[in-house]
């Protein structure tokens, strides 16, 4: 357990690290990395405190039976916990793109709105994270890894918010160095990190996708301050 707390650990430093570039672009956008590293807060907090839990357990005086039963209720909480984690970076980065989108290209927003709206007749429309990775990729502005990576990413949040994490279907997702085999009508398994890490992917890739935004907008409109971000005091 100390591990998934190192690497929760790590992907605060990287979202500090991130929520500095991000701001240096001075461009009014949400930034999504600070909202994440603050989230990730309590996370930490919660398994720090079973991590004391399980700690302070004096294994000579309890059967074999109980420590693998308490083994497996620790494995559960951890789980449970890393599982809401990336429900709520996701859904925190895809609010912060759908503005950054907004701010940056209102072209994009204005594409997804007309084609959504002709295909399905409604004078309402909802934009979600796929509409606009989609749009970026049609504009060649989004590699097929990191386009790929956000398909996958978008499947299991979907699966574990609407499905109870239960596959409707059976089918292989990739994302990066995770190959994750879904069974129809069977839930979603990994190791203890597993949600720790499909975050970690959720974060680079909202960075790699803030990245295109920036650098294909740029472009396309001509916005040279977009391509690198100003430098700032170290006073700040």
């Amino acid at each position: 357990m100390i591990n998934i707390i190192k690497q929760v650990s790590q992907i605060r430093e990287k979202l500090e690290r991130y929520g500095t570039w991000l701001e240096g672009f001075n461009i009014g956008i949400c930034n999504g990395f600070n909202a994440v590293f603050n989230g990730l807060t309590l996370t930490l907090e919660l398994l720090d405190y079973y991590y004391n839990v399980w700690a302070s357990y004096d294994a000579s005086r309890l059967s074999r039976k109980e420590i693998e039963s308490r083994r497996r209720e620790n494995a559960e909480r951890v789980i449970e916990i890393t599982k809401w984690a990336f429900v709520h970076a996701m859904s925190i980065i895809e609010f912060s793109l759908k503005d950054a989108v907004r701010v940056i290209d209102p072209s994009i927003m204005k594409s997804i709105e007309t084609r959504k709206s002709k295909s399905r007749k409604r004078k309402r429309v909802f934009i979600y994270l796929r509409d606009i990775v989609e749009e970026l990729k049609s504009k060649k502005c989004m590699s097929d890894e990191v386009h790929g990576n956000w398909v996958a990413l978008i499947t299991i949040r979907n699966l574990v918010v609407h499905n109870n994490a239960i596959a409707d279907s059976n089918k292989v997702l990739r994302i990066g160095d995770m190959e994750i085999h879904l069974r129809k009508g069977r839930m979603l398994k990994g190791k203890l990190d597993f949600f720790v890490k499909l975050m970690d992917y959720a974060v680079e890739g909202y960075k790699q996708t803030l990245e295109a935004l920036l650098t294909c907008s740029s472009k396309q409109l001509g916005v040279a301050a977009y391509t690198r971000p100003r430098r700032q005091s170290l006073s700040q």
